[in-house]
């Protein structure tokens, strides 16, 4: 199994995609990373990923220049194990 992310600068959501052996999506989750925020850091905006695959799940470790988290992903379902940012913003109209 192959694992890709493909993130902004920012440090808003993201895919993470599960590939197989042929190139085939076997399941796509969504990383949260800072949600929807909307912080910039000006020349110094940067976001940095790792994946680091365990026994049973796929780790994710990121920091921006605003915020770093951490999140976990089972590796054969892609259900979300665990989630921790250290700064969540959810933008709505109400």
């Amino acid at each position: 199994m192959a694992y890709i992310v493909l993130h902004g600068i920012s440090p808003g959501s993201y895919l993470i995609d599960a590939l197989d052996g042929t190139g085939r999506i076997v399941w796509s989750g969504k990383v949260w990373a800072g949600g929807d925020l909307a912080a910039w850091c000006g020349s110094y905006v940067h976001h940095d990923v790792t994946l680091v695959p365990g026994a049973n799940h796929i780790i994710v470790f990121g920091v921006t220049c605003v915020v770093a988290y951490v999140e976990a992903f089972d590796r054969k379902t892609g259900a979300p194990a665990f989630r921790f940012c250290t700064l969540y913003v959810k933008f709505t109209d109400e």
